[in-house]
């Protein structure tokens, strides 16, 4: 965790200038379904829908 936080500090200055606001919304939404199945992968495939 430690070791991809500071990743993203190095990459984060650089993503203004290399996307447009477009890509970045779509990266947004892959890195979040990428972490969903990441979550439900170490919850047993629990997901916030199943405890509403």
């Amino acid at each position: 965790h430690l070791r991809l936080a500071r990743e993203e500090e190095e990459l984060l200055p650089l993503v203004p200038r290399v996307l447009s606001g477009e890509e970045i919304f779509e990266l947004g939404v892959q890195f979040l379904s990428d972490d969903g199945k990441r979550f439900e992968q170490q919850t047993g495939g629990t997901t916030a829908e199943d405890l509403s």
